[in-house]
This record gives structure tokens, C-alpha cells and sequence, in this order.
């Protein structure tokens, strides 16, 4: 009697096959899993960067200056509760100001701050100072 060989794969064959693809559609899945990640991640920071450039840009359209130090306040955007601190300073120069405002994400209670903005504003945008309350 004789033995045919059959011209196929053997079990052996097919369960290194398959294993192999898994191997291979877990690394996309987990690439695309940390791509999703970090487009939140740029979004968060890219929202927070417009939070601190609208407050400089309400700072120097409001044409006064407010009192020097610290403050703090929440805005909304991109249907989130943001938290800025604005700190202002004098400077070397009596006609320009120091400005750093510091954004933070407030819904998550997060202290590590999303975006930080240095600006200056000139006497010449100000026409009338704050003091103190």
C-alpha cells in the first residue's frame, strides 16, 4: 500500500501562521490605541495654549492695567472648566510689564500645568492702572 502525500499546510504550520498574525494585529491595534492617546493629548494642550493666548489678548484690549501679582480665575472652552494663574511683574523698564499666565486643566484636578505663556505689555497699550483692592 501505498502512503499519498497531501499538498497542504500541517497543523503545525497553520498554528505558527496564526500566531503570528495575532502578534501582528495586536502591534496595530496597540499603535493605534496610543495614536488616539496622543491626539487627545495634543488636543488638550493645543486648547490650553488658546486659553492663555485669549487671556494676554484680554489683557491687552482692555487697555488697563490690572494690579501687580498674582490671580487666578477658570474659563470655559472646548466644553471644558480650564484654570489659568496670571502672574504680573514689573520689569527693569518702568513702561513695560511682565506677564506669565500658566493654564491647567481644572476637571481632572491635575497640577501639572498644559501651556505657559510669556508676554509683555507696554505702558503705551494702558490707559489707566489698577490698584490694588
Amino acid at each position: 500500500m501505498r502512503f499519498c502525500r497531501s499538498a497542504g499546510f500541517t497543523l503545525i504550520e497553520i498554528m505558527v501562521a496564526l500566531g503570528i498574525t495575532a502578534f501582528g494585529i495586536t502591534a496595530v491595534v496597540k499603535v493605534v490605541g496610543n495614536s488616539a492617546d496622543m491626539v487627545e493629548e495634543l488636543e488638550t494642550r493645543m486648547l490650553a495654549g488658546w486659553v492663555a493666548s485669549n487671556r494676554m489678548s484680554e489683557l491687552r484690549l482692555d487697555r488697563r492695567l490690572p494690579s501687580i501679582g498674582s490671580r487666578s480665575d477658570r474659563v470655559e472652552m472646548g466644553g471644558r472648566t480650564w484654570r489659568y494663574q496670571q502672574v504680573l511683574e514689573n520689569t527693569d523698564d518702568p513702561d513695560i510689564y511682565k506677564v506669565e499666565i500658566t493654564v491647567y486643566l481644572d476637571d481632572d484636578g491635575n497640577e501639572y500645568p498644559l501651556s505657559n505663556l510669556l508676554g509683555f505689555l507696554a505702558r503705551r497699550e494702558i490707559t489707566e492702572v489698577r490698584t490694588a483692592p
